[in-house]
C-alpha cells in the first residue's frame, strides 16, 4: 500500500491521526540499501577485532532539524517543544489552536516524516524517505531494524 492508500483508508474510517514511521532494507550484490521515515532506524552490526559494535545507518527525521523545519514552516506548520515530553520537538498543524479551541482532539508528532498523518500532511509532514547505500564486507555480521521509539532508550551498541 502507498501513503495515499493509507490516507484514503483512514479518511473512510474518520481516523485522521494514524501515522507510522518505517525502515526498509534491500541487500543485493553486497550493497545494503536503506530507506526510512521518522525515527525508525537501521543498525548494522560490525565485528571490530572480536568486539561487536552497532553502526547506526539512519538519521531520525526530527521536526527541529533545519531541512525539516524549513519544509514544515513553509507549509504553514510549526514546531513546539512540549514541557510534559522533556522539551522534545513536535510538528503542529497551522490550524492547531483553532481546532483545539473548537473541542477537537489534535495530534502532534515527534517525527517529521511518516506514512499517514492526514491532518498534518498539509503542514509539512512528508512521506518521502531518506535513502542510503552501504557496501557490505566480512566485518558486517548482522542488522537490526527498530521502530516505535526503541532507539530513544537503547543505543547502537
Amino acid at each position: 500500500a502507498t501513503d495515499a492508500d493509507l490516507l484514503a483508508s483512514c479518511a473512510a474510517l474518520q481516523n485522521n491521526f494514524t501515522s507510522s514511521t518505517s525502515v526498509s532494507v534491500l541487500i543485493a550484490s553486497g550493497i545494503l540499501t536503506v530507506a526510512h521515515l521518522g525515527d525508525s532506524r537501521a543498525i548494522l552490526l560490525v565485528n571490530q577485532n572480536g568486539e561487536l559494535r552497532g553502526q547506526v545507518l539512519t538519521v531520525d527525521h526530527k521536526p527541529d532539524d533545519a531541512e525539516e523545519r524549513a519544509r514544515i514552516e513553509a507549509s504553514g506548520g510549526s514546531i513546539q517543544y512540549l514541557h510534559h515530553h522533556n522539551m522534545k520537538p513536535f510538528i503542529r498543524g497551522g490550524d492547531f489552536e483553532r481546532r483545539k479551541a473548537g473541542g477537537e482532539r489534535m495530534v502532534q508528532l515527534q517525527y517529521s516524516r511518516a506514512f499517514g498523518g492526514k491532518d498534518l500532511k498539509p503542514f509539512g509532514l512528508s512521506a518521502e524517505p531518506s535513502i542510503g547505500q552501504h557496501l557490505l564486507g566480512a566485518e558486517h555480521v548482522g542488522l537490526v531494524l527498530a521502530s516505535d521509539g526503541v532507539c530513544d532508550i537503547a543505543t547502537g551498541d
